[in-house]
């Protein structure tokens, strides 16, 4: 047990100040894990211990920095792959879970000293502008309304580009079975086109929409199926 104002728990130490929280992450757990993603790429293929080993460290970040999900649940996805891959016995191959890894490590490479997640009263009291973002998505195409402190600022319309269906893999045919993914591509595009009114100012940032897919996506990074490459995208953009 400890009672204090500055804590160690598990993977983190917590700080507690006036008006905020710190959860600080070691610079030494930081480098074992840097060490370790650089390790992982050297080779063509990976002990599942090994990853599993790498996996474990990465989910204890991940529960702190939580734009880290969907890359550490590509790594999930390659532990529990097909074992009739052609890959050794009790291995994976590194390129399938090289996306992660590579992201991981230039993740980082940025870092200097701890890295802090800095949790604010001013953030959990909700307190700044407050900025809402309506989406819709059909096979038609996209739309969405951005608010601001409870006006209409701006409005984007749009249709889908064969680039965007070729990075989304959807067929040149949209069908209802595309629907989710849709839903998600239209959050990432209006985020991404509004991003200056919520991403270097103090604000409270709300996505309103009607697919429940995607809502969860973006409270909890934690995409299932083809919601994965919007979701490590739109976690790059917030990160």
């Amino acid at each position: 047990g400890q009672l204090s104002s500055c804590v160690d728990w598990i993977g983190a130490t917590i700080t507690v100040y006036t008006d905020s929280v710190d959860a600080t992450i070691v610079r030494s757990r930081l480098d074992d894990l840097h060490q370790m993603a650089n390790e992982i790429l050297q080779t063509n293929v990976v002990t599942v211990k090994k990853l599993r080993t790498f996996t474990g460290k990465a989910q204890s970040i991940a529960s702190l920095l939580y734009t880290w999900r969907p890359f550490v649940h590509m790594l999930y996805a390659g532990i529990m792959s097909d074992e009739n891959s052609g890959a050794p016995l009790n291995c994976r191959w590194v390129k399938q879970v090289h996306v992660p890894v590579a992201w991981i490590i230039a993740f980082l490479r940025g870092t200097r000293g701890d890295l802090v997640r800095h949790m604010s009263v001013d953030g959990y009291m909700r307190r700044g502008t407050k900025v809402v973002i309506t989406t819709d998505a059909s096979v038609y195409g996209i739309g969405a309304i951005l608010e601001i402190n409870g006006c209409i600022a701006a409005w984007l319309s749009d249709t889908f580009s064969s680039c965007d269906c070729h990075v989304l893999g959807l067929s040149d045919t949209l069908s209802s079975v595309d629907q989710q993914l849709l839903e998600a591509f239209a959050v990432l595009v209006s985020l991404r086109e509004w991003s200056r009114h919520w991403s270097s100012i103090r604000s409270v940032l709300s996505v309103q929409g009607d697919n429940m897919a995607t809502l969860s996506m973006v409270c909890k990074m934690q995409p299932k199926g083809r919601l994965g490459i919007v979701a490590r995208e739109l976690a790059i953009d917030i990160g």
